[in-house]
């Protein structure tokens, strides 16, 4: 019974001892990854602050893919003018060859009697 309390003891004394070895290291390894962390926060403001620095001068030249939007877009306008024409001109009473109102409504009746009469003529059969 003596020697198996003695082996406990043991044992308890060298898991203590393993146990406070193991938070050293717990704590030594916390301290190294902290370290490393406020290294790379540091080396991200530092790229942050060169970053702002070189921003100006890219400023100044554009990239081709900014003079490439720049186009698309003038294009864009271009046409949303030409739509806007296009449908201003469906708006006026003039068709695509500039007649007036008037001359349209003569289009329309001559048109109108070429089609009776071709119906007449051909005894209502589709032309």
């Amino acid at each position: 019974m003596e020697e198996r309390r003695k082996a406990t003891a043991a044992k308890g004394g060298d898991t203590a001892i393993a146990q406070a070895q193991m938070e050293a290291r717990a704590a030594h390894l916390r301290k190294q990854r902290d370290l490393i962390v406020a290294q790379r926060k540091k080396d991200r403001e530092n790229q942050a602050e060169h970053a702002a620095a070189a921003k100006p001068a890219l400023a100044v030249a554009p990239s081709p893919a900014s003079i490439g939007a720049q186009q698309l877009d003038d294009r864009r306008a271009d046409l949303s003018r030409a739509l806007a024409a296009g449908m201003k001109s469906q708006l006026t009473p003039e068709d695509a060859f500039g007649l007036p109102a008037e001359c349209l409504e003569e289009r329309r009746v001559s048109f109108e009697s070429t089609k009776a009469r071709l119906k007449a003529e051909f005894g209502g059969r589709a032309v």
